[in-house]
């Protein structure tokens, strides 16, 4: 019985010793970081699973496992605190992480900042990112708009046209603000052409109160705004669904009628074009609603007749 038992024990032995080592992270050539070091670090990480016997040796951590112990490591370490504000700037609550902040003047003496990104602000707006290299370790950038013309422009830029209630939809004014400030900052034509669109799509909303609907009063400052927003659109959508109403102007549209403060309103441009629209009219007798703005390739401004339409007159 003894002599079996020892030589039992030494086959015992003799197969422990012929089983293979299980490859560890390094020996499969893996880049991640192997289990040894994120437990030494972390030793809530070692709690075993319940399944799991005292003593008993631990398979190593698959790629996915591995990737999730690191995230959820990274995940759990609590964000850098953020600077306090200069004393008498205030933090607009929907802007409130980035590595550049915008003043802007808000109501009162005080400022309002605005926290940005200035990665993605410098590729949108190349004015912006010619500022970028002359900040100073404040990361500080003044500007002479509004803190809601800001945050009209942050809106349109970072989220699009923030979309509003019915009862609420963005003003002529709005978008005129909008055109004003991609140029100024010379924003990305790629965003300006996606604000007319959307203007375009919105055209019977815009140029509703110029339709002379029930409820609806037709106020100086509307019909000039649409007119204002069309010319510096350079959108012939919105000038023929102005032109559909041209009925329901009355003087107001009349450049012959028209003194020099409505001039400086309208702008030069956009006076242009109702003089045009106004000769073309009193020429051929066609009614200013059947006649049409139109912006050829060479960046020039013309007007055409319906019946006539391949006939340009440049403004």
């Amino acid at each position: 019985m003894g002599l079996a038992s020892h030589a039992q024990q030494q086959q015992q032995q003799q197969r422990t010793r012929s089983l293979p080592t299980p490859p560890t992270a390094a020996a499969s050539g893996s880049a991640l970081p192997s289990a040894a070091t994120t437990t030494a670090a972390s030793p809530t990480t070692t709690a075993t699973s319940p399944s799991a016997s005292p003593g008993t040796a631990q398979p190593p951590l698959s790629r996915a496992q591995s990737m999730a112990r690191t995230t959820s490591s990274s995940l759990d370490k609590p964000s850098p605190p953020l600077p306090s504000p200069p004393p008498g700037v205030t933090i607009h609550p929907q802007y409130t992480t980035g590595d550049v902040t915008i003043l802007a003047r808000g109501e009162g003496q005080g400022l309002v900042g605005f926290r940005v990104k200035s990665s993605a602000l410098g590729r949108a707006s190349e004015q912006i990112r010619d500022y970028l290299p002359q900040l100073g370790p404040s990361r500080q950038l003044s500007v002479g708009e509004s803190a809601a013309e800001v945050h009209l422009l942050l809106n349109a830029l970072t989220r699009g046209l923030v979309p509003r209630p019915p009862e609420q939809p963005h003003t002529l004014a709005e978008y005129l603000a909008l055109l004003r400030l991609y140029e100024r900052y010379r924003v990305r034509v790629l965003y300006r052409s996606m604000l007319v669109a959307r203007a375009e799509d919105k055209a019977f909303d815009l140029v509703y109160p110029l339709s002379g609907a029930k409820g609806q009063t037709l106020t100086r400052d509307d019909m000039y705004n649409f007119f204002r927003l069309a010319q510096e659109a350079r959108s012939a959508k919105l000038w023929e669904t102005a032109l559909r109403y041209a009925g329901n102007w009355g003087p107001h549209a009349n450049p012959w009628r028209l003194g020099t403060e409505d001039y400086t309103e309208l702008g030069a441009g956009t006076f242009d074009v109702l003089l045009a629209l106004e000769a073309l009219n009193s020429t051929f007798g066609d009614g200013i609603a059947s006649l049409r703005v139109v912006y050829p390739e060479d960046g020039r401004t013309a007007v055409v007749r319906s019946k006539d339409p391949k006939t340009l007159h440049y403004v």
